[in-house]
């Protein structure tokens, strides 16, 4: 009976207020599924947005410990170039230059950078989501730049180390003594003639590094933090 005046009830609708009825459920079905789907996309182009400025801080980052180690390589470059041109004879470079330089004569250095973001995007689902994929590749170039100089440069040092170790455990206590207390141009002899191998280097530092090694890394550096600046800005 009850079946009879739901079956009477519908039977007194118009087919085109049934048409309108379903047309509103499948509107709302719609809406709700793409209202779904945008507030998922925001949150993905967000959260996406996020790594991306902390891979551009990184690289920011990085082109500064790049930049540092840039200019200590220039200047071993510069007083290589200058006790080469002497002949070795440091009596002929003025003392305050040999001063400014001295930490050639008693140091070495390295290079380091971080790929803590990189790893993160890597790592995560939303380096599928990207579709720049030039970019994504070109994050790569760079990421594989800044090793190549962390390689070289740690086996440029890693041989002036070795040689200043070496020449260092040779000097006797009266001879450690005195280099401590020389003026600048003995301490500079002291080293360059206690080993040929100090004048050698001189030789290999000068033209070590090929002259477009270090601008090619921070051209890099360069387009790919405009590059993510202008995809990816601040909210700041």
């Amino acid at each position: 009976m009850k079946g009879k005046k739901i079956t009477k009830h519908i039977g007194k609708w118009r087919v085109g207020d049934y048409l309108r009825q379903f047309s509103i459920v499948v509107a709302g079905i719609i809406v709700t599924f793409y209202g779904s789907s945008l507030v998922a996309n925001h949150a993905q182009q967000k959260e996406i947005n996020s790594v991306m400025q902390f891979v551009r801080s990184e690289l920011e980052y990085n082109r500064k410990e790049l930049q540092q180690i840039h200019n200590k390589v220039l200047e071993q470059q510069l007083i290589s170039s200058y006790l080469i041109d002497c002949d070795f004879d440091t009596r002929k470079i003025p003392a305050d230059t040999l001063q400014k330089y001295r930490r050639f004569i008693s140091s070495t250095s390295s290079f380091e950078y971080t790929s803590d973001a990189l790893e993160v995007l890597k790592n995560s689902s939303l380096m599928q989501q990207i579709s720049d994929k030039k970019l994504l590749l070109d994050l790569v170039k760079t990421y594989d730049a800044l090793q190549r100089v962390k390689n070289s440069v740690s086996d440029l040092y890693q041989i002036k180390n070795d040689l200043l170790t070496k020449m260092s455990l040779s000097f006797s206590n009266e001879e450690r003594k005195a280099h401590l207390k020389s003026d600048v141009y003995t301490k500079y002899e002291s080293v360059l003639n206690k080993s040929i191998g100090m004048q050698n280097f001189c030789w290999l530092a000068r033209g070590y590094f090929d002259p477009e090694f270090f601008p090619y890394t921070f051209q890099l550096l360069d387009n790919n933090i405009k590059t993510l600046s202008e995809k990816y800005p601040s909210n700041d």
